[in-house]
């Protein structure tokens, strides 16, 4: 069991796993990065994510210039996008 994407292709690159269930982004990242060979079998995530703010409408963005946005992890599909 993998917390997280980028620990997953962790594993491939390692040799250590033979296939997963892993977002788009890990697998992109890893491969851009020359760090595993992946290939998709199937698209699995197509429901995306959201970028929340406290109190901010979305016609507001430019408000969150200079602003810190955090993200679950390096290599997900929110650090990617």
């Amino acid at each position: 069991m993998f917390k997280a994407g980028p620990e997953l292709m962790s594993a491939f690159a390692a040799g250590a796993l033979d296939a997963g269930y892993v977002g788009e982004a890990p697998a992109t990242t890893a491969v851009a990065n020359k760090a595993a060979r992946v290939v998709v079998l199937a698209q699995v995530n197509t429901e995306g994510s959201a970028l929340v703010s406290e109190g901010c409408a979305p016609a507001a963005f430019p408000h969150l210039a200079g602003k810190i946005v955090a993200i679950p992890g390096h290599a997900t599909v929110q650090d990617f996008s």
